[in-house]
This record gives structure tokens, C-alpha cells and sequence, in this order.
């Protein structure tokens, strides 16, 4: 009886250990790890409401870009910036939907590769859209304060390249921290199964990425209105 008990005992320390085993395998990304975190009415509830910010950002957005290219009495320089916005919030109507399994289930299950890539633009994005912004501005206040400069000067290559900057900024900003962080901490800080950012725990960083995506461009955007406000009192009678 004791050997039939030790065997019994043997039995299912090795099924258990199997079965630990293939369930890590499962796992190694979060499969075995996904479960919902809301009961079914508040996850069908964000479902659709992420849903309906989704749609509607993407479609809202896909129209300028349409009328921008279809229609050539749109194409003057200054819109070129609003479709440079029109883009950003485009990709970021996108990334909503890639975002939204993951938020509700809390397990990302599109590889570290995947991951990686959906954090640069996630981050990249934004601050491309801000600064966007910022451009929107400097352009009006450069055909107000300088007009007659203004029209011997902007072309579609001054478009374009001023278009070009904040993308190649946010690129320059968040593309070593975002693939490179890791590697050149020396530490993995992010789970398997997870998709979030290494420097996440890094507040001096969190600070600097805060004030470089939100603060910057405010401050830029409301001196330029101040700036045309001033302008147009000026030129006032």
C-alpha cells in the first residue's frame, strides 16, 4: 500500500508539474493570463463606447483627408497642417481599437515585437498631434504678421518639411526610450503578457516626456494667439 501511495504521489506531482509546465508555455504571452476584468455588462458597455470613439475618429478624419486630396481648392498651405493633424488623430483612432482588447482582458497576445510597435506610435502620436497644433498656429500668425513674406516664401516644400518636424521629433524623443530602454537599463521591467513602457517607474523622464507632448505646445500655441491678437490690434484703425 505505502509503494502504490508513493507511486500515486509521484503521479500526480508530475501531472501537476506537467500541467504547470504547458500552462507556462500557454502563457508566454499572456494567454493564460488573460481574464476579464470587468462583469459582462461594464465590459460591453466600454466595448462600445471605445468602440463609437473609434469609429467615429477614424471616419471623421479619413473625410478631411478625402476632401484634401480630392478637392485642389483645399490644398493651400495652411491646410496641409490640418491634414497633418487629420493624420495623427487618424492613427490614433487605430491604435484605440489595437488598444482595446488589451485594456479590457489585460493581456497582450500581439508579441514583444508588436508591442514595441504599437508603444512607439502610441507615444510618438500624440506628440506629432500637439505640436501639429503648434504648427496650425505658427502658420496663421506668419500670413498675418507677414503677409507679403509669407506668400514669397511657403510653398509645398515648406509645407512639407514643416510637416516632417514634429514626426521626426517624437521619432527622435520616444524612439530610444521606447525600443532601447531595456537594453540600456540593463533590467526587464515589463511582465510577459503585458504592453506598457519600460521607463513607466522613471519620473524624472515622465516629467520631461510631459512637459516636451503637453506643456511646450500649450504655452507655443497660446503666445502665437497672443501674438495675432496683438497683431490685429495693431493693424486695427
Amino acid at each position: 500500500m505505502e509503494t502504490e501511495s508513493a507511486e500515486t504521489s509521484s503521479s500526480v506531482t508530475e501531472d501537476l508539474r506537467t500541467s504547470g509546465n504547458g500552462s507556462n508555455s500557454s502563457s508566454a504571452w499572456g494567454e493564460g493570463a488573460c481574464h476579464d476584468y470587468y462583469n459582462i455588462l461594464s465590459t460591453l458597455v466600454l466595448s462600445a463606447l471605445m468602440g463609437l470613439v473609434c469609429v467615429v475618429t477614424i471616419t471623421g478624419n479619413t473625410l478631411v483627408v478625402i476632401a484634401f486630396a480630392v478637392d485642389r481648392k483645399l490644398r493651400s498651405f495652411g491646410n496641409y497642417f490640418i491634414l497633418n493633424l487629420a493624420l495623427s488623430d487618424l492613427i490614433v483612432g487605430l491604435l484605440i481599437g489595437v488598444y482595446a482588447p488589451y485594456l479590457l482582458r489585460g493581456c497582450w497576445q500581439l508579441t514583444r515585437p508588436g508591442c514595441l510597435a504599437f508603444l512607439l506610435l502610441d507615444y510618438v502620436v500624440p506628440l506629432a498631434s500637439a505640436w501639429n497644433m503648434a504648427l496650425i498656429s505658427l502658420d496663421r500668425y506668419w500670413s498675418v504678421a507677414r503677409p507679403i513674406e509669407y506668400r514669397l516664401k511657403m510653398n509645398t516644400n515648406v509645407a512639407v518639411l514643416c510637416m516632417s518636424v514634429p514626426w521626426l521629433a517624437g521619432i527622435i524623443w520616444y524612439g530610444p526610450s521606447v525600443l532601447l530602454w531595456e537594453t540600456l537599463s540593463g533590467r526587464k521591467a515589463v511582465p510577459d503578457g503585458k504592453c506598457y513602457v519600460d521607463f513607466y517607474d522613471n519620473v524624472g523622464y515622465l516629467i520631461a516626456c510631459s512637459c516636451v507632448e503637453f506643456v511646450l505646445p500649450f504655452v507655443t500655441v497660446a503666445s502665437i494667439n497672443v501674438l495675432i491678437y496683438l497683431n490685429d490690434i495693431a493693424a486695427s484703425p
